[in-house]
This record gives C-alpha cells, sequence and structure tokens, in this order.
C-alpha cells in the first residue's frame, strides 16, 4: 500500500517535493508545500488529495497566502 499525494493549484497537477499541513480542530489548516513551478503561487487555490488506489480523499482545500522561492525552480507556498 502506497500513500500517493496530489497537488491541484487552479486545477493544475503539481509535483510535490515536500508539504506539511497541520489540521486543527478550532483553526483553520495551515501548513507549508514545496512545488515544482516557475510561476507566482500567491493567491492561487490549492487542494490536496491523498490516498492509495483504491481510497483516494481530498485532505486539505484552501489558498495560497504567500510564495517564496525555495531553490532554483521550486517554490514554497504556505496555504491557509
Amino acid at each position: 500500500m502506497k500513500i500517493i499525494k496530489e497537488c491541484l493549484i487552479d486545477g493544475k497537477e503539481y509535483d510535490l517535493s515536500h508539504c506539511h499541513i497541520v489540521l486543527e480542530l478550532n483553526n483553520a489548516g495551515r501548513g507549508f508545500i514545496v512545488i515544482e513551478s516557475d510561476e507566482d503561487l500567491a493567491g492561487r487555490a490549492v487542494e490536496i488529495n491523498v490516498g492509495e488506489a483504491a481510497h483516494f480523499y481530498q485532505y486539505f482545500n484552501g489558498v495560497i497566502e504567500h510564495a517564496q522561492d525555495d531553490k532554483p525552480k521550486f517554490k514554497r507556498g504556505c496555504p491557509r
């Protein structure tokens, strides 16, 4: 059983390099993601789906508040 992670930003799929999301009952979810992209990501809708081949669920849905360069050709975004 291999866990599959899918990151959609405005409906376009991006490869996740790193993902750290915190979900709480009393607050909005927050965290950061690192994806391979040269585009500006701030203000875009993000959706993260997690699961396996038989069961695939939406894990996080939000907006990227700000983004910055992480490595060459990679962006680090902070969704909420």
